[in-house]
């Protein structure tokens, strides 16, 4: 049973009885559910997490106060009627980030006051943006159209992302919590060219973001079996459609390609990607290959469900 299931069974039982918690009840969660305390949070990664493509940056790393991860964090209906108190909130994401330099430069930030930690990093180790910029400026060179990272295996990648995740919980309060966000998916349309994209590319795209995506949430899953405990303290919080969208097989790497003829899932984001066919806002700009004001604050509802999910506020 999780904690979240046990604090609902907790406070039922409590009501039924018309009594206190116990100190050894209030004990038990005291981890989950830290009462009269402030949460303390930290952004770390690249520029997904440092908040470039929306409101002013600030400084060599593009740091805005657009990020999801602030945004989630100083939600107000998370603090509203809760006993926590207004926390810190540490900026550490760095534009350009990668696996190695956010261990080497940004982890010193990391306190034992860190109750809430949030990542997204890994797309700069897979060559993601200069793929990008390189199909922009032209016919989308054969490396971008095949699905391997810039340098190693998506095993490699894996690997490191789960010592990374690891290493980041180690500098962490005891029973602190990490949040790994995913990228987004590019397109929203696989029919017609866009923004300079034929289809083919659009789906070369889409389908690289998917794997990365995957990759990402088996790390999360590594990371939690290595750390083992009864409760999972690394968390995947998803960018990407409903999973039920997946298009299996749904991009196939083309001849002259690296892996040609290699099979990729892939998603198409109809709904907020770029040249959606819903005509909504999309999450990702097409001038920055970022995500909007509108992304980040989607972002930032998903890590606040996560959010108040694995750590509900105490409620007075």
């Amino acid at each position: 049973m999780s904690m979240h299931h046990v604090r609902t069974l907790i406070v039922a039982l409590t009501l039924c009885a018309g009594v206190l918690l116990s100190p050894v009840v209030a004990s038990a969660s005291t981890h989950y559910d830290p009462r009269f305390t402030q949460l303390d949070g930290i952004a770390l990664g690249d520029s997904y997490s440092a908040g470039v493509g929306a409101g002013t940056p600030t400084g060599d790393c593009g740091r805005t106060d657009q990020s999801w991860a602030e945004k989630g964090f100083r939600s107000k209906d998370y603090m509203a009627g809760s006993m926590y108190l207004p926390g810190v909130f540490t900026q550490a994401a760095c534009g350009g980030a990668t696996i190695s330099s956010v261990a080497a430069t940004q982890l010193a930030a990391i306190t034992k006051a860190n109750d809430v930690a949030t990542i997204t990093v890994g797309g700069n180790d897979v060559g993601f943006a200069s793929r990008v910029v390189a199909c922009i400026v032209g016919t989308c060179p054969a490396k971008a159209m095949g699905i391997q990272p810039e340098s190693g295996s998506w095993f490699e990648l894996r690997a490191k992302l789960a010592d990374l995740y690891i290493q980041i919980r180690s500098r962490m309060e005891q029973w602190g919590h990490l949040y790994v966000m995913t990228y987004p998916v590019f397109f929203g349309v696989d029919t017609q060219t866009c923004a300079g994209f034929t289809t083919e590319e659009q789906a070369a795209a889409n389908a690289m973001a998917t794997k990365l995506d995957d990759v990402i949430a088996n790390a999360v899953a590594d990371a939690n079996r290595r750390l083992g405990g009864s409760f999972e303290l690394v968390h995947l919080v998803d960018w990407r459609p409903n999973p039920a969208l997946r298009i299996r097989n749904g991009y196939t790497v083309p001849v002259g390609a690296p892996g040609a003829g290699a099979k990729f899932d892939t998603f198409v984001d109809r709904d907020f990607g770029v040249c959606n066919t819903k005509g909504n806002v999309p999450t990702v700009s097409a001038a920055t290959w970022h995500p909007t004001a509108q992304g980040y604050f989607r972002a930032a509802g998903r890590f606040f469900k996560a959010l108040r999910f694995n750590q509900p506020p105490a409620i007075a």
